[in-house]
């Protein structure tokens, strides 16, 4: 193999960065596991949204923000809304 020479400081960036977006990963790997198991509800939410907001993007958009938490902030069904 090949010994790179690199600085300790440099060495705890590398690091700390390499467990940064490998955590980020993990969590969009969940996120994107969430949206395989409700991917009827996104598509039936997605035609009622066509519908009820056809120009009115932003509308959704507000619609969305406002919409209650019925089983808390890790509710699987809001966030994959949100996609």
């Amino acid at each position: 193999g090949c010994l790179l020479v690199i600085p300790y400081n440099a060495r705890n960036v590398i690091v700390i960065s390499l467990l940064f977006f490998n955590n980020l990963n993990i969590l969009i790997a969940f996120c994107e596991i969430i949206l395989g198991w409700h991917i009827k509800l996104i598509q039936k939410d997605y035609k009622e949204n066509m519908e009820n907001y056809k120009d009115r993007r932003c509308d959704c958009g507000l619609a969305y923000v406002f919409l209650p938490l019925r089983n808390g902030p890790f509710d699987s069904r809001a966030w994959s809304r949100m996609w």
